[in-house]
């Protein structure tokens, strides 16, 4: 059994030299335990024997197995896989940089480890990067290959299940989970926290997280924390919710997913055409509803967002149907569609890309950005602004703008300025996390 007291210690991970000058260059250590198989410089593939090992991969992203043994392991420089296998095994990862010189900026490429059964010490290493883009490559514990359910809980550092393992955070940490029903709970530093194929609970509590639901069928429930969040469903009744602060989120594909905002400014992400979630709901703060239609070959479908009835509504897929929108004080429409559009009376924002548009935003001062396609924009009653694309478009009751005008993408960083204003900023992390829906949903 592993010391716990002592494992707790050893935060950050690193290997070092120990012995006389002449022994330090030649016999590498792991936590002051001398390597019993050591890598190279290269990406190395290290299987451990039947018995105790202590393994140090130096350089290179390695592929390490402890093997049936209380392994301990060392990963070094490098994106490494480690794996512990059957015994009580520490396995630390690392501090990964790879620097881009022309560029000026330094990548982290994070290591996966892999416990296995018996009670193991995880410490992927501590994380260097902040906000969303320390989620891209994350250092992270994964649970993929147990046997059952497993109860995650960063903020005391435990996961059972698996065994009884200590996990070290130190910085952004991953974690992801079994193909059973997990429970994952993040900490107070931003995580990225993905279940798999069960019903799972995904929890970020604190700071600003990732959740996903992690691609399974089973009916998900993803819940944010105090900071700015990124959460996403992908199949099943997932029930997604925002925290206290402004949350980029999206539903699953199933007809019982729920998305409900919190009390910031959030933007809700709705993949239009693989599926019609039951109901969006903003939440209170000032909210922005982002339909993409996914639409394949030459297909261009009918895809109506009424703020009016508070439904958004797509004709002309393999999956057509009707979503309950609420909560929302714009709209951005992405993609190959024909849109439609009806505001409110209050201030409403519009954005539109990637088909025509036939819009009406009733009372109160808007503001309609449109792409280059013929548009047809009713700007209604209060002091509206409309920008219009390249197209022939024709627009009503405006003061402010051009329209029509020529293509100018110009207008467009306008339109992202009022996004931002409208939302708090959280519309500026929206290009960053695109790729993660389209990923969810697309593969």
């Amino acid at each position: 059994m592993l010391n716990r007291a002592l494992a707790l210690a050893l935060v950050t991970p690193v290997v070092v030299l120990a012995g006389t000058a002449a022994q330090a260059a030649t016999t590498p250590t792991c936590h002051g335990h001398a390597a019993t198989i050591v890598g190279t410089s290269g990406a190395d593939r290290i299987v451990g024997t039947d018995g105790p090992d202590v393994i140090v991969g130096l350089d290179g992203n390695d592929r390490i197995v402890g093997g049936l043994g209380d392994d301990i392991v060392c990963g070094g420089v490098g994106a490494d896989l480690l794996k512990g296998g059957e015994g009580d095994d520490a396995l630390y990862g690392g501090l990964d940089l790879r620097r881009k010189a022309k560029e000026g900026y330094t990548i982290v490429r994070g290591d996966l480890v892999d416990g296995g059964r018996g009670d193991d010490l995880l410490a992927p290493g501590a994380g260097a990067r902040t906000g969303l883009l320390a989620f891209m490559r994350p250092n992270a514990v994964t649970f993929k290959h147990a046997a059952g359910a497993v109860h995650v809980d960063l903020a005391a550092g435990t996961a059972t299940g698996a065994g009884d393992d200590t996990i070290l955070v130190d910085g952004p940490l991953g974690v992801l989970g079994s193909a059973y029903d997990d429970v994952l709970l993040g900490s107070a530093r931003p995580d990225f926290l993905m279940g798999g194929k069960g019903d799972d609970t995904v929890s970020g509590r604190g700071s600003s997280d990732v959740l996903l639901d992690g691609g399974g069928r089973g009916d998900d429930s993803l819940a944010g924390g105090r900071g700015v969040d990124v959460a996403f469903g992908f199949a099943g009744d997932d029930v997604v919710t925002g925290g206290p602060g402004g949350d980029v989120l999206a539903p699953s594909s199933g007809s019982g997913s729920i998305v409900t905002g919190g009390a910031g400014a959030d933007q809700v992400l709705l993949p239009a055409g693989l599926g019609a979630p039951s109901l969006l709901d903003g939440g209170a703060g000032r909210n922005l509803l982002e339909v993409i239609s996914v639409s394949f070959g030459d297909k261009r479908p009918v895809v109506t967002t009424d703020f009016g009835s508070q439904t958004v509504s797509v004709v002309g897929t393999d999956h057509d149907g009707v979503t309950r929108a609420a909560g929302f004080g714009g709209a951005q429409l992405l993609g190959r569609a024909r849109w439609n559009y009806v505001g409110t009376d209050l201030p409403d924002l519009l954005l539109a890309q990637g088909g025509p548009l036939n819009a009406r935003t009733l009372g109160g001062d808007d503001e309609v950005y449109s792409d280059r396609f013929d548009d047809v924009i009713d700007a209604g009653d209060g002091t509206d602004r409309v920008e219009g694309g390249g197209g022939t478009d024709t627009c009503l009751n405006y003061e402010q703008g051009s329209c029509p005008a020529k293509a100018d993408p110009g207008h467009f960083r306008t339109a992202t300025r009022a996004s931002s204003a409208l939302t708090g900023g959280v519309f500026g992390m929206v290009p960053q996390v695109r790729h993660l829906l389209a990923a969810r949903h697309l593969g």
